[in-house]
C-alpha cells in the first residue's frame, strides 16, 4: 500500500467540504496515511479559529473535529531536532518540515494544499536520483 504523509492544509479542506475536499479525499483513497503527532493539534486550533471568527457555530466545530478524529491517520513522532534541522535547510516553520521530513523518512508521498511546502517537497524530490 502507498503511503501519503498529509498537513493540515489538506485534511481542513476535506473536513470543511472546501473545493479541494473532493480531490484530497479521493486521493487519499486505498493509502496508508500518517502525519506527525501535531496535526491533531493543527486541526483543533483550525476548528477554534474558524469558531471565534463566527465562520462555524459551535457544534459545527465540533462535528469538523470529530469528523478529523474518525479519519484513518496514523500519528507519527517527529524529532524536534530534525524538525529544526530541515527547517533551517528549507526556509520552512520547524511545523511544516516536521510533514516534510515525515514524507521523505518515510519514501512517501506528501499532500498539502501550502505552497511553500509543495515547493519544498518537489524541489527535494527532484534533487534525488532516480
Amino acid at each position: 500500500m502507498n503511503v501519503t504523509v498529509v498537513d493540515a492544509s489538506a485534511i481542513a479542506a476535506l473536513i470543511f467540504d472546501e473545493a479541494e475536499g473532493p480531490k484530497i479525499g479521493g486521493m487519499l483513497s486505498g493509502r496508508s496515511t500518517k502525519a506527525p503527532v501535531l496535526l491533531p493539534l493543527e486541526i483543533a486550533n483550525v476548528c477554534l479559529m474558524k469558531q471565534r471568527r463566527r465562520q462555524l457555530t459551535a457544534t459545527q466545530a465540533r462535528a469538523a473535529f470529530d469528523l478529523f478524529r474518525e479519519l484513518p491517520i496514523e500519528f507519527i513522532d517527529v524529532s524536534g531536532h530534525a524538525a529544526f534541522a530541515l527547517g533551517q535547510e528549507t526556509g520552512l516553520t520547524a511545523y511544516d518540515a516536521s510533514y516534510l521530513w515525515l514524507a521523505e523518512h518515510l519514501g512517501g508521498d506528501l499532500l498539502t494544499l501550502d505552497q511553500a511546502l509543495h515547493a519544498a517537497w518537489r524541489a527535494r524530490a527532484g534533487a534525488k536520483p532516480a
